[in-house]
């Protein structure tokens, strides 16, 4: 049964006052079990939340002290808002850490040399409420998925172009890589290439600026995920510059674009440079303007076999799965139904151009209601 005491979790509005007590009965009831620890100590903001009733902790220093004595056995740790001090001990030796998660307050450096001896270490995550100083990562670090993110949209400082470094540091082994950031911030150095990268998620400011000092040439999935206004020309000319620079983004097959307001022109834009597309999410439900849904349904439309040459197959001629989020109850009372099914009909076919296949589209969702064909198998009109 020492198994159920291997998940050490102490929370902020959750936990016992007493928790060093609790922490101590864990580590000696889980024996030499692999350890799972969260410390949070994040607040939240709502004045309704329970850390107005229950009595909030207090920082245990020996209780810390205590968990350091037991790194070795650390697999996955979670820290949010722990005191600076706690990362200015004794470094610790984890050996077997695979996941580690930093969420820091009133502080910019990142306390990556605390966790520098940790060699099994692939997964990486940090969230800040404060500007960051640049960081790399320890050399023994061979990191297959980072993570980056500010904790409100109050923060003004770099963020972005803090872990450019790091960046670098994991550039031959990173896989998956998301940053989600109200303000990119200043990137400095050259464009690095992530070689290895097989998925990229990027949000709201991150957008913009990785985009233009990444190069990644064999992402597979790309999502995108604007703000209110904020995914239009700088963003899509940042877009264009990432498929320059990574050899046309040949190998992406998964598109997702969420909660994009650029203009319907600015979106086909976006679509005409990633032809390798196999499967696109577009959810376009923040910008409601019915001329510019038509014009990006229409653009999805494909014309007669006759207008399309070697040089031009349209737009995606790849595309098997697509999904579109719109304005449910705005497009619906417009008869924007009708072109979606006309855009349905002609790509429920495949055609052959100038010897090149266009695939036929094979799976379609979006949010307009039932339609008159099936989600798997298209019927032509």
């Amino acid at each position: 049964m020492s198994h159920i005491w291997a998940n050490i979790r102490v929370h902020m509005e959750h936990s016992p006052r007493q928790w060093g007590d609790v922490v101590a009965s864990y580590l000696e009831r889980s024996q030499s079990r692999a350890l799972s620890l969260v410390l949070d100590f994040t607040i939240d903001p709502n004045p309704f939340a329970e850390s107005d009733v229950w009595p909030r902790l207090v920082w245990d220093s020996a209780a810390w002290s205590m968990l350091c004595a037991h790194a070795t056995r650390w697999k996955s740790v979670y820290l949010d808002a722990i005191p600076r001090a706690a990362y200015v001990e004794r470094l610790v030796s984890c050996p077997i850490l695979s996941r580690l998660s930093v969420g820091l307050e009133d502080m910019a450096d990142v306390p990556t040399q605390f966790f520098a001896d940790a060699p099994a270490l692939k997964t990486f995550a940090v969230s800040s409420e404060d500007t960051l100083s640049p960081f790399a990562l320890p050399g023994a670090w061979k990191l297959t998925e980072f993570a980056l993110r500010d904790k409100t949209a109050a923060v003004s400082g770099d963020l972005c172009g803090a872990c450019a470094p790091a960046l670098r540091s994991c550039s031959s082994t990173l896989v998956h890589l998301r940053v989600s950031v109200q303000v990119g911030g200043e990137w400095e150095g050259p464009p690095v290439l992530l070689e290895a990268l097989q998925t990229m998620s990027l949000a709201r400011g991150a957008c913009r600026l990785m985009c233009r000092h990444l190069t990644v040439p064999n992402i597979q999935r790309l999502r995108l995920r604007g703000g209110w206004k904020s995914f239009r020309t700088e963003e899509l000319d940042a877009l264009q510059s990432l498929v320059q620079r990574s050899c046309g983004l040949v190998e992406l097959r998964i598109l997702d674009l969420y909660a994009i307001a650029a203009s319907g022109t600015g979106i086909l834009r976006c679509l005409a440079i990633l032809p390798s597309v196999t499967s696109l999410l577009l959810d376009i439900h923040t910008h409601p303007n019915l001329n510019e849904q038509y014009s990006i349904v229409h653009g999805l439309t494909r014309s007669d076999v006759g207008q399309y040459s070697a040089n031009d197959v349209g737009l995606l001629p790849n595309l098997t799965t697509l999904s579109i989020r719109f304005a449910y109850k705005f497009s619906a009372s417009h008869g924007l139904e009708g072109a979606v099914l006309n855009m349905l009909r002609s790509r429920a076919s495949g055609m052959l151009v100038a010897g090149v296949s266009l695939s036929p589209l094979e799976a379609f969702s979006s949010d307009l209601g039932d339609w008159p064909v099936s989600s798997s198998r298209l019927l032509p009109q």
